[in-house]
């Protein structure tokens, strides 16, 4: 099997890496992943593609 090191993100998430990982990196990661979304989420160019699931709210 290898050995798994477990990666804790947040709110309780788990995520387990087949390979050492940096948790510094990790946190980086997440917060840019987080940052990119957030942005993406208020682009307009977004709207059209149908991505974002507050568009589906709205349309109700």
């Amino acid at each position: 099997m290898g050995t798994y090191w477990p990666g804790y993100i947040g709110g309780g998430a788990v995520i387990v890496f087949p390979f050492k990982i940096d948790v510094g990196l990790v946190l980086v990661l997440s917060l840019i992943a987080a940052i990119v979304g957030m942005l993406a989420g208020f682009l307009p160019a977004n709207k059209g593609a149908k991505i974002s699931p507050l568009d589906e709210i709205r349309k109700e």
